[in-house]
């Protein structure tokens, strides 16, 4: 009996301490690619359907976001709301030529405008 009180005290240290396992990574901003995807799949730049249903998804995003008390936030609704629905120059001007179904994806893993700020400050310009 003392012999397995004993083991137990050296070994339940081993047991209640972290692992050696990394953490889940953070938020980087951008998704990864969908397992369907092929490389060269990720990198192609979005059809006119793709950034119509993009924009929407945007838009809806800002939609529920309220009012949030956030400048950079409400700004930046401000830009979708405008070029998506406003004058529709941002499928053209904006997602066409810049915007990779890579970060289509990003955008598009999240309904926070926040992170879909993120996902946009990635976007090659």
């Amino acid at each position: 009996m003392i012999r397995a009180t004993a083991v137990l005290l050296v070994l339940a240290p081993l047991a209640c301490s972290p692992s050696n396992a990394a953490p889940p990574p953070k938020y980087s901003g951008t998704a990864p690619p969908s397992a369907s995807a092929t490389p060269d799949e990720t990198d192609r730049p979005l059809t006119q359907s793709e950034c119509d249903s993009l924009g929407q998804w945007m838009l809806e995003a800002c939609e529920k976001q309220g009012n949030t008390h956030s400048s950079q936030l409400e700004g930046w609704c401000s830009n979708v709301i405008h070029h998506v629905t406003g004058d529709g120059t941002w499928a053209a001007d904006e997602c066409l030529p810049h915007i990779r179904r890579m970060d289509a994806e990003c955008i598009k893993s999240t309904d926070s405008v926040k992170n879909m700020m993120d996902c946009e400050s990635n976007v090659a310009r």
